[in-house]
């Protein structure tokens, strides 16, 4: 039917295409945007405000006589997503939202196509660095990044002195 090497390029496609599909969901500035872009609308500012009161408060910075709601708002724009892992979390940043993406769902029917049906179906599970759900439609790998919706303390300084003039 297929060769050992056939099997092994196989196998080597798709753990490639899983791990490029999790890079760029993790990475890329276009899906971490679209990513916030979600999370804006459902947003709890009232937990991001106090967060924020506690994150100025521990690095003495001085709100007195800002509106907290205002200079979250302002924070909002300046903003930036970036990619944190959950151990090494950038503690200098104040993290406006993040979610950890604990596991990624990917679609295979693309990367099927192109090796082929019964060439796919000859890769063992065993080899593919992902778990497949039982019909090899999709891969689920888990993952300890974070994605973060974040700004610098210089950041605040800058629109506090603004929402002050």
């Amino acid at each position: 039917m297929f060769t050992q090497d056939q099997i092994e390029q196989a196998t080597e496609q798709l753990n490639a295409f899983v791990e490029e599909q999790v890079e760029y969901t993790e990475t890329h500035s276009d899906s971490l945007n679209d990513l916030f872009a979600c999370f804006i609308d459902g947003m709890d500012s009232v937990d991001a405000e106090n967060r924020l009161r506690e994150f100025c408060k521990e690095n003495e910075i001085d709100i007195a006589g800002v509106e907290i709601d205002t200079l979250l708002n302002e924070l909002l724009e300046v903003s930036t997503p970036s990619q944190e892992h959950i151990f090494s979390f950038d503690r200098a940043k104040f993290h406006i939202m993040s979610h950890h993406w604990q596991e990624h769902e990917i679609c295979l029917d693309w990367i099927e196509c192109k090796i082929g049906a019964e060439l796919f179906a000859a890769i063992p599970e065993q080899d593919v660095d992902a778990f497949l759900d039982g019909n090899r439609t999709r891969a689920h790998v888990t993952s300890d990044g974070v994605a973060s919706l974040s700004v610098t303390i210089e950041q605040i300084h800058a629109a506090i002195a603004q929402e002050k003039e």
